[in-house]
């Protein structure tokens, strides 16, 4: 396990710990059968001299540091519906969503500016859109920012939602989440102890 990776299982720890976020919605009463949550991402906190390599857009990176989403989210508000399992959920639960929201696909503006290209190769425009997009962009229509009179928009409502239940896949206990998490940890100081005595 890389450092990078030992940030990620720290600050995810510390993201299923820290429920101060659920106090920013207390305001909002939502639709029957829609749940507020807020999924949990890891930007690499990267130190200058390790290997960076600035994109076009000057976002710093390394080959081993990548922005990740995790699906894991927290339910920052819930409604009551028909009695089912989702009107179980309180805020501060930590649920699981579809698999497939972390990864990526291939940026259809990109396709289309690439074939622009080959027709015209003097561009109008200095502008190449990024090339993938996180699968998350589906939900893009869910997105909920609890501060609407706030000048700018705070990182973590890119990754707050309003969805319906339905898009939950589980709800998952927090305890047994945070010792998986630890042990990944652990295990991984014990790998590193092994191989420095060989």
């Amino acid at each position: 396990m890389n450092k990078y990776q030992k940030q990620l299982v720290n600050n995810f720890i510390g993201f299923v710990d820290d429920d101060s976020p659920i106090k920013e919605y207390n305001l909002y009463e939502f639709p029957e059968n829609y749940i507020l949550i807020r999924l949990f991402t890891y930007n690499p906190e990267i130190k200058e001299g390790e290997g960076i390599i600035t994109d076009f857009e000057g976002t710093k990176t390394t080959s081993e540091a990548e922005f990740r989403l995790i699906p894991y989210g927290k339910v920052l508000a819930n409604t009551v519906g028909p009695t089912d399992w989702y009107t179980a959920l309180a805020p501060g639960d930590m649920i699981s969503v579809p698999d497939e929201l972390s990864g990526v696909q291939i940026n259809p503006k990109w396709v289309q500016f690439k074939e622009l290209m080959k027709e015209r190769p003097a561009p109008m425009t200095t502008y190449e859109p990024p090339q993938l997009l996180g699968k998350i962009q589906a939900w893009e229509r869910y997105a909920f920012s609890g501060a609407k009179l706030k000048e700018d928009r705070d990182e973590n409502d890119f990754y707050t939602f309003l969805i319906p239940h339905s898009f939950i896949t589980a709800k998952v206990n927090k305890n047994a989440l945070k010792k998986t998490a630890k042990s990944l940890v652990s295990a991984s100081k014990v790998k590193m102890a092994t191989s420095n005595k060989s």
